[in-house]
């Protein structure tokens, strides 16, 4: 058996539909998306990690604190897409895709996901996923939740439950999708030639498609389950987040972060 070896990407463009330019947005003196990389670097399971990216503002910004950078295409369906394109440049055995947009990611959440890979490389997609917090937080149209089978296989990926149960019900099986997906090399490859779902193309949730076509997704559940930034008033929460834990404000210490 080939000997594994994992790799992050993390993709990242300017033209984000909601929050345009989010990616650069500055925490605490730092670009987000040297937020992203850094505390990837972090992880002890990584052999490398690159931001793909069609930007060369962002590949300037990048290169200039040290970071690796593949340059993709203009256009691209999703993030996934935009990592597909740049998988193809990469020698490894599995890929971990991290969001541009989760500044607070814990290097110990990138390094649990790894493990599982570890554990079972066969498996062809995972997808990290955390505890919902409130009744409330089922029908919140800006993240995506998921529900599971008894094996930790992910059956469906919805914004808005489908669901009928009380909360204390749904939250055993219904958990949040958080911005860490894992993929086989080949079957990330391959990706930009599955067919679109129409629940992508509806909802844009991108892992439908890959469910539609017959692939599995497996989760892996990883605590605490961490505010992302979708739309700019997120940034309060993430800044409260950070003020309010000590492991956060440890690992902007060891990324270089002005508090």
């Amino acid at each position: 058996m080939k000997k594994i070896k994992i790799v992050g990407i993390i993709p990242a463009h300017l033209d984000s539909i909601r929050f345009h330019k989010k990616v650069i947005q500055h925490i605490y003196e730092l670009p987000m998306i040297e937020h992203v990389r850094r505390r990837a670097k972090l992880s002890t399971h990584l052999k490398e990690i690159y931001v793909a990216t069609n930007s060369n503002f962002i590949e300037n910004l990048v290169k200039q604190n040290g970071g690796k950078v593949i340059k993709t295409k203009k256009v691209h369906r999703n993030g996934t897409s935009r990592c597909a394109e740049a998988a193809t440049k990469i020698d490894c055995t599995h890929i971990v895709i991290i969001q541009g947009d989760e500044p607070l990611i814990l290097p110990r959440q990138i390094t649990e996901i790894a493990k599982n890979i570890i554990k079972k490389p066969n498996i062809e997609v995972w997808n990290a996923v955390g505890e919902l917090k409130n009744k409330n937080e089922l029908n919140k149209k800006t993240f995506v939740k998921c529900s599971l089978e008894k094996n930790n296989k992910i059956s469906y990926f919805f914004r808005k439950t489908p669901a009928f149960s009380s909360f204390q019900l749904q939250k055993k099986y219904i958990k949040k999708v958080l911005g860490i997906l894992a993929f086989k090399k080949e079957i990330l490859v391959n990706y930009p030639q599955i067919k679109k779902s129409i629940v992508e193309e509806q909802e844009y949730i991108e892992q439908m498609s890959i469910l539609t076509n017959n692939i599995d997704i497996y989760s892996c559940n990883i605590s605490p389950c961490l505010p992302s930034v979708n739309l700019r008033k997120e940034l309060n929460d993430v800044y409260k987040f950070i003020k309010s834990s000590k492991e956060q404000q440890r690992i902007l210490e060891k990324i270089g972060a002005i508090i």
